[in-house]
């Protein structure tokens, strides 16, 4: 984090919590928040994997983008319980962090008014696509604006993009079934989507950092860059980040990276 030469005084942190299988541990937020001083606030929204019933390798669908909302009882249930299993409840009380669930937010309409982020994101970045989006900020993200956001990814080959940090905003949006639109939808609405939560977020907040951890190596590749943090990932995972289309939408709308920094950076050996 020295190296990356992280700077502010309130951090808001996007963990990528996406499965109960898979997601930014307790010990990788106890180093975060032992690393630098400050005040930590955790957000997340809530995902469709994240419960009892997938705690394995194979994803259970436990509901549709008709009932979600409808099990809404069961998600808090299920959040409760994955703190609790993660043990992540505990760091966060450690550190006196408080978590912030967007999806809970914005269900409970404690949101701002569509035309005050439209405003603050249109002058600084241009139109959204999802027209929808501007209705999705909650009160408590505008009270914290202006912060440092860190958003850290929690990468592997399996999940590959999905998992990558400027992807990782996309659990901000309140839809628990949102990763599951984005595989069956196809490249062009994760990129959509991305480019459009990506907005929004950077709008509010500044300077921003885009940290991926790569599962399993104890590897961190972080950068001010989100498209280079994932470019160098992709790399050393063997990904081809030419080949990764929200990528391409990303530098285009916030800036791309020096293609040459890939060649200095070995890739991660895997055994087959």
């Amino acid at each position: 984090m020295r190296e990356l030469d992280v700077k502010g005084r309130i951090f808001v942190v996007k963990p990528d919590w996406s499965t109960a299988s898979s997601f930014t541990s307790a010990e990788t937020l106890d180093w975060l928040f032992s690393s630098m001083e400050g005040v930590f606030k955790v957000v997340e929204g809530y995902s469709d994997r994240r419960n009892q019933l997938n705690t394995g390798i194979e994803a259970k669908e436990v509901f549709t983008t008709s009932n979600v909302k409808a099990k809404w009882e069961w998600i808090k249930e299920q959040e409760t319980w994955f703190l609790r299993f993660s043990g992540i409840d505990e760091t966060l009380r450690r550190h006196n962090v408080e978590y912030i669930n967007t999806t809970e937010e914005i269900w409970s309409t404690r949101t701002l008014e569509s035309e005050e982020v439209k405003e603050r994101v249109d002058n600084k970045y241009g139109t959204l696509i999802s027209q929808e989006m501007y209705r999705m900020v909650p009160t408590k993200i505008h009270e914290l604006r202006d912060s440092t956001l860190i958003s850290l990814g929690n990468c592997d080959r399996s999940q590959e993009q999905l998992s990558f940090s400027t992807v990782n905003l996309l659990g901000l949006i309140a839809d628990p079934v949102q990763y599951r639109k984005s595989l069956e939808r196809g490249n062009d609405y994760l990129a959509q989507k991305t480019v459009d939560i990506n907005k929004i977020y950077r709008s509010f907040f500044s300077p921003c950092y885009w940290i991926n951890e790569i599962k399993n190596n104890g590897i961190f590749v972080g950068s001010r860059n989100s498209a280079e943090a994932d470019a160098v990932t992709a790399h050393m995972l063997g990904l081809d980040p030419e080949k990764i289309p929200y990528l391409r939408h990303v530098t285009n709308v916030f800036g791309g990276y020096d293609r040459a920094v890939l060649d200095k950076i070995a890739k991660i050996p895997f055994s087959t």
